[in-house]
């Protein structure tokens, strides 16, 4: 990518892999695997795309501090952070932003997701959903790094989610 804490062009991979295995001395036995997508591409003087994607995967027998949490702003709009969770969770969403006036953007979300949980109890089929993120924002580009405010809505129906939900995401700075 061209910037670390702005980025207009291009492309980020992340990958990860875990074995959990008994020869190991391990006593919970699993695989868990992700990769992270993330394409810039500019496309005249101001404007922006942001392709993003994430898959994660594990195995029966995942322990769930292991599972995926994913939520927020930098992963799925519409949740909060860390609500979207289970041993499979997949991801994809679209930014578009827009250069306003000298340090200032607009910007506009569009995500999906799915996700699917187990529990320790065989009686609980866990549960899984489709859910869907919409979000508008404002970003201002400081000496710090980003600082960012988005209202997003979330959509769809999963567990502990209710209906229909809004969040205001108020950021600053980036992960390092």
């Amino acid at each position: 990518m061209n910037d670390a804490a702005f980025p207009t062009s291009g492309l980020k991979v992340v990958s990860g892999f875990e074995n959990s295995m008994e020869a190991l001395g391990s006593k919970k036995v699993y695989q868990r695997f992700d990769l992270g997508m993330s394409y810039y591409l500019s496309i005249n003087a101001g404007n922006v795309l942001h392709w993003h994607a994430f898959f994660g995967i594990g195995t029966k027998g995942m322990p769930v501090t292991r599972y995926f949490y994913r939520g927020g702003p930098t992963d799925f709009i519409g949740a909060d952070y860390q609500q979207l969770s289970g041993y499979k969770v997949e991801i994809a969403g679209l930014d578009y932003i827009r250069h306003l006036y000298r340090r200032l953007y607009a910007t506009l979300s569009l995500a999906m997701a799915d996700h699917r949980a187990e529990y320790v109890n065989p009686a609980d089929p866990g549960f899984s959903g489709l859910l869907y993120g919409v979000s508008v924002g404002a970003v201002l580009r400081s000496p710090l790094g980003p600082i960012k405010a988005q209202y997003a809505r979330g959509f769809g129906k999963a567990y502990h989610f209710p209906q229909n939900r809004s969040y205001l995401f108020i950021t600053a700075g980036f992960k390092f």
